[in-house]
């Protein structure tokens, strides 16, 4: 509850449920402001979705979060979510007055990067994307022996280890698991537009595809870009970069859309890090991944930096191609295209490893790592 808004409390609670164990009540906190934040955004809700199978469960948002947003961004249809949600408070105070005003709950889950001010009600774990926070004190560190701590990847669990010397418990977050369709000659990435340090890239991918273009055999192949637009000049830089390319922009795409680009995508690229040192800014590479997930578990082979929490995703040995410098994506890439064989080979191993992120056995997954009795 370290990040907050303004506004009323969480909506209508669904009917409570069967019990499990002594266990009824359940209030998650998601530190994302709109649903357009993606990844976080869906592990919070996920996490949720399942806990509201077993539990009176709530989910608060940062931000003024809707039902028919969550709904509209992830491609859920109505039937699919029976949660409250409502907007977190702003500072202290606030915290203090919904804590009291709310009911006790047997389960807290709060998500975020920061080690949070109050403890929840029962249980408390911790839902980290990343440890932002760089050190603790010695007041945040008996905090943190209150809670369970979650981390997103294995990744991040060697940094809450490194920042805040406290064990993890890694629990990936769910991917949707995607239709594949006839594939065509596409390569597609799937991020929000935003320039800086936590750029997805798609202006060096962009740079990247030209230098694939000009390589023989690579005739006929388009690049699809797809994301919120989260910085608009950032936007408008890479179409002017990709002017006179096969290159598409697809901005706040519904989900049935990017389903379909996913189907008949056959690779799918991810650059987020490239620049970085990842060793002195962890933060600004990708913790895990969801998107890649969602493209592997279509068929779409995976063409991935060699950081964060890609590696961990594409397993050991990889199902797909990981690269550390541009002209190891261009190369990895072209010898792709140029072996339908060994693209179609890799397609299918990533469509099975995907199947251990999918979303029908997370639930499952989440009750073992709370230690939750079926």
């Amino acid at each position: 509850m370290r990040d907050g808004g303004t506004g009323a409390g969480p909506g209508a609670a669904r009917p409570t449920p069967a019990t499990l164990g002594n266990v009824r009540r359940a209030r998650v906190y998601g530190s994302a402001g709109s649903a357009g934040q993606g990844g976080g955004v869906f592990y919070a809700l996920a996490v949720a979705e399942a806990l509201a199978g077993t539990h009176e469960t709530e989910l608060l948002f940062s931000g003024p979060i809707e039902a028919a947003d969550l709904r509209r961004v992830f491609g859920m249809d109505s039937g699919r979510l029976h949660l409250g949600v409502g907007r977190v408070p702003r500072g202290l105070v606030g915290e203090l007055v919904a804590l009291a005003a709310h009911p006790a709950t047997d389960v807290t889950v709060i998500h975020g990067a920061y080690v949070p001010r109050l403890p929840g009600r029962g249980r408390t774990f911790l839902l980290i994307d990343f440890p932002l926070q760089r050190t603790v004190s010695t007041l945040e560190r008996l905090r943190l022996r209150r809670c369970t701590v979650l981390a997103n990847s294995a990744f991040t669990a060697e940094w809450i280890q490194r920042r805040w010397g406290v064990p993890a418990t890694v629990l990936h977050p769910p991917a949707r698991t995607v239709t594949p369709a006839a594939k065509e000659r596409i390569i597609l990435s799937v991020g929000r537009f935003h320039g800086g340090a936590r750029s997805k890239r798609q202006l060096e991918m962009v740079a990247a595809f030209r230098q694939l273009r000009e390589r023989d055999g690579t005739e006929g192949w388009r690049l699809h870009l797809v994301g919120s637009a989260m910085d608009h000049a950032y936007v408008e830089t890479v179409r002017a970069a990709a002017r006179d390319l096969p290159v598409e922009l697809h901005l706040d795409l519904p989900a049935k859309e990017l389903d379909d680009l996913y189907g008949r995508a056959s690779l799918y690229w991810h650059a987020t890090g490239l620049g970085i040192d990842e060793g002195a800014r962890p933060e600004n590479v990708e913790h895990f991944g969801i998107t890649t997930v969602e493209a592997m578990s279509a068929g779409a082979v995976p063409v991935v930096i060699r950081k964060g929490g890609q590696p961990e995703i594409l397993g050991d040995p990889p199902t797909g191609l990981l690269w550390d410098s541009v002209d190891e994506l261009v190369e990895g890439s072209v010898g792709l295209i140029r072996d339908p064989g060994a693209r179609e080979d890799l397609a299918g191993a990533a469509r099975r490893r995907a199947r251990a992120f999918d979303l029908a056995g997370f639930p499952a997954r989440v009750r073992e790592a709370m230690e939750l009795a079926a």
